[in-house]
């Protein structure tokens, strides 16, 4: 009798359920998101984290996690979507964000090491939707003169050193 071997995986297919030890609870994580930096009339598009979350009422850019096996690029889409009602076209790479948080007394979560991936977005549509039961709770076209008073995340900072002060959008 001849065995019978399984089709190998594809490429859209996840990868092989391999058992493992649970990670011990504060063992590291790392973290990929994607996010938009979308300029217009001299304003950034921000949204504000919801309550109950890390740095809820501080701002960031719109954006967030990847799901599994999901592009960059189509990722930063849905999100800025969710989080906006706005569509939008990338435009560039504007840079990558990188930074380790480590266990503290104000953030008591497990570490994680945060990559994000920020494109420069040109946004479609006027009529901002908030989401709604997410991690953010409200988004606003913001001045960029209003920005050093505004409370940001330090990925929103970041997005905010990449704005070039030579840029026709940032005047």
């Amino acid at each position: 009798m001849a065995a019978v071997i399984p089709p190998a995986p594809g490429p859209d297919s996840p990868p092989p359920a391999v058992a493992s030890a649970p990670e011990p609870p504060e063992a590291p994580r790392t973290y990929v998101g994607a996010y938009a930096l979308c300029l217009r009339s001299g304003r950034l598009l921000l949204a504000r984290l919801a309550p109950g979350l890390t740095d809820a009422g501080r701002w960031t850019l719109p954006g967030g996690g990847l799901n599994w096996g999901e592009a960059p690029a189509a990722g930063v889409l849905r999100e800025l979507e969710e989080e906006t009602g706005l569509a939008g076209t990338i435009t560039g790479l504007a840079g990558v964000y990188s930074r380790a948080y480590r266990r503290t007394p104000e953030r008591p979560h497990r570490p994680v090491h945060h990559l994000g991936i920020v494109y420069t977005v040109e946004a479609r549509g006027d009529a901002l939707r908030h989401e709604i039961g997410g991690s953010t709770d409200r988004c606003a076209w913001i001045p960029l003169s209003d920005l050093p008073a505004l409370p940001l995340v330090p990925l929103a900072a970041f997005g905010v050193s990449l704005l070039s002060p030579q840029s026709p959008e940032s005047s």
